[in-house]
């Protein structure tokens, strides 16, 4: 049990991850629970005075912030707080994230040593390790009430790591989360027995809860972190029409979720099949990924027609959401592209300018997120961290996959300038590794090419910033792999392939030690 010090409670906490996330297979999941409507902040007479501050930080701050694009998500806005006056277990786990938002926001407003105060740590820890003992009931019962609170419970947990910096510890929690609602699926309507995916449940609640993991779990894919027996977002029905208006903020980023798992199945597919270089490929693969394309190119055909003419209501935070989808599709249109040719890292060659015009893309978004920091991905006032996607994950995508060297050191410099999260992207860790792939990628091959590097980082690239020559193949990687850190003195692992002219090639694993941020082989790994 938690005795105060920071030691016992982690001791707790270990604990308490053991004992959590147990249901059976054969347990209970029936019980259904109202519609939920907004409530009040709970009374400042039924909460200690620090916990009540903390709870109208969450409220005021992190519950605004944290949601990124869709800010009006049921999941945030209504049933964490509503959830918070009901349950205690979500009381604890929300106030133990609003706390470590709060402890983000003194990290980033002053990044020297102990510039958190020395409380706000262990005030997280303590929300942390009552929410994982308020749990236990839950867990004896398993009701479908029970789950849903273990479920809410276990995704306030997985921000709050990531928050932390606890990538892998929240990693964990976001699996256990995820074979929740395996269990869920298994005595329910909401998963399609001809497949691995979610339907939508006739309980809003558990849509809301659905999306929520979604947007984590397509997050983790993104940075080669999740995990692929479950999709959370029911596939595409059929290619958007040309001619369609924009959907709520809110649908269109579940839509984009959709786009990018039929992505990262496809690819799976075609690598598990193993086709050889210069084999046709299966008609059912052309036709999947011919499927995607017209669905990706239909969503930027609908954003150039109808981003001037959206209706007067929209708000510039709506707009700003449509502007970091289009970035996200950009890079989609890319993956979609060569996602059929696993192991050909020379096709990228062929998409230069959608590259660039990441590039582009993330200059405005930081011009336009600049001029208004109540909707900017990397804004002052607050902590400049979300829990949903933001621009970090394209720039991330341009650094490793694309060899245009200028193209690619602008895009790890834009990383480079920012210190916020989005959710598992941190940018000091993607800049990171994007500068270890680029310098394992390049080694002496442009050693004699005057390089220019000192360009300003919110130019734009130009056509003559990619004639120099091209990176043969036998110097390029593939299969990055990432194992990050669990704290803040931790190590990050990369490790990746190279194909050379006489066959594959395993590169030595490289560790980066984030107390001396720097890299090293790694001779010894201990993960």
């Amino acid at each position: 049990m938690y005795r105060g010090g920071q030691r016992n409670a982690t001791v707790d906490l270990k604990e308490g991850r053991k004992a959590a996330y147990q249901f059976g297979a054969t347990q209970s999941l029936g019980n259904t629970v109202p519609v939920p409507v907004p409530v009040p902040v709970p009374s400042p007479a039924s909460k200690a005075d620090d916990e009540r501050v903390c709870f109208e930080w969450y409220m005021c701050q992190a519950g605004t912030k944290l949601p990124g694009l869709d800010s009006a998500s049921g999941f945030w806005a209504i049933l964490l707080p509503q959830a918070s006056a009901a349950e205690p277990a979500v009381l604890h786990a929300v106030l133990a994230l609003s706390s470590a938002h709060r402890g983000q926001f003194y990290r980033d407003r002053d990044t020297q040593p102990g510039s958190i105060p020395d409380g706000q740590e262990q005030f997280t820890l303590r929300q942390y390790s009552k929410a994982i003992r308020c749990l236990q009931p839950h867990f004896a019962t398993s009701d479908i009430a029970s789950v849903r609170v273990a479920l809410v419970a276990c995704f306030a947990f997985v921000c709050m790591e990531f928050l932390r910096g606890h990538y892998r510890t929240g990693l964990a929690h976001l699996q256990n989360g995820l074979k929740l609602l395996g269990a869920i699926q298994a005595h329910s309507s909401m998963l399609d027995s001809r497949s691995r995916v979610l339907k939508p449940s006739r309980e809003v609640i558990d849509d809301w809860i659905i999306e929520a993991f979604a947007k984590l779990h397509v997050q983790a894919r993104l940075f080669g972190q999740g995990c692929q027996h479950l999709y959370l977002a029911p596939p595409i029905a059929n290619p958007r029409p040309l001619t369609r208006k924009f959907l709520p903020v809110k649908e269109e980023r579940l839509n984009w979720d959709r786009v990018l798992n039929e992505i990262f199945d496809l690819t799976e597919q075609c690598r598990r099949e193993g086709i050889p270089r210069g084999t046709p490929y299966p008609s059912r693969l052309l036709d999947r990924q011919r499927y995607l394309l017209a669905e990706i190119m239909s969503w930027v055909e609908t954003y150039h027609t109808s981003l001037a003419s959206l209706p007067t209501h929209t708000t510039a935070r709506q707009k700003f959401a449509y502007r970091v989808l289009h970035q996200h599709y950009t890079m989609a249109n890319v993956m979609a592209q060569t996602c059929l040719n696993v192991g050909s890292e020379l096709m990228f060659d062929l998409y230069t300018r959608d590259f660039i015009a990441i590039i582009t893309q993330s200059i405005d978004i930081w011009k336009v997120g600049s001029s208004n920091s109540s909707f900017d991905t990397h804004g002052a006032g607050t902590s400049k961290s979300i829990s949903d996607i933001g621009w970090l994950a394209p720039i991330y995508f341009t650094a490793c996959k694309c060899r245009v060297h200028r193209v690619r050191l602008q895009a790890i410099r834009l990383m480079n300038s920012v210190s916020h999260k989005e959710g598992i992207f941190d940018a000091t860790l993607a800049a990171c590794i994007g500068r270890e792939v680029m310098r394992i990628e390049e080694r002496d091959f442009y050693k004699d090419v005057n390089l220019d590097d000192d360009f300003p980082l919110y130019s734009t690239p130009e056509e003559r910033d990619s004639v120099l020559p091209t990176l043969p193949e036998s110097y390029r990687i593939h299969e990055i792999q990432v194992v990050l850190p669990d704290d803040s003195t931790g190590q990050l692992l990369l490790t990746c392939r190279r194909t050379p002219d006489n066959g594959l090639e395993k590169i030595p694993p490289r560790e980066y030690d984030l107390p001396s941020q720097s890299w090293r082989d790694a001779t010894k790994i201990n993960f």
